[in-house]
């Protein structure tokens, strides 16, 4: 309760509420499994701002279905998997629909960012 003042209720996606803050401010970003139920190209969209908004030092945090890491442009994160494996070890997962746990940091030198997706006309009338 003492430090009830500091919480702030957003409201839209997770990138529309981190967009909101200054650059740098997250330390640590727990994501759960919603990137499983978005196309890559939201998820590149949302990682750019996150990118962004998080500190260099960032720890990020989620959780899949998938057994491997398969947004291409995130595995140039720094990867802590001995941290996930060690903390599973002393508390097993009670919830058990996930494969995969994942715990990265920023790597040095390395950006995501926006995509412009180039759609050529579909037809000489377009031009």
């Amino acid at each position: 309760k003492a430090n009830a003042h500091r919480v702030r209720v957003e409201y839209g996606t997770l990138q529309e509420a981190a967009s909101r803050y200054e650059d740098g401010h997250f330390n640590r970003m727990v994501l759960l499994d919603h990137m499983d139920w978005m196309p890559n190209s939201m998820i590149l969209d949302e990682w750019s701002v996150f990118m962004q908004k998080s500190a260099p030092d960032c720890v990020f945090l989620w959780r899949s279905y998938a057994e491997h890491q398969h947004i291409a442009p995130l595995s140039y994160l720094t990867f802590h998997q001995h941290r996930v494996e060690d903390a599973l070890t002393r508390m097993p997962d009670r919830v058990g629909m996930y494969n995969t746990t994942w715990l990265a940091t920023k790597t040095p030198n390395f950006e995501i960012v926006p995509r412009n997706t180039y759609a050529p006309p579909a037809t000489l009338k377009d031009d």
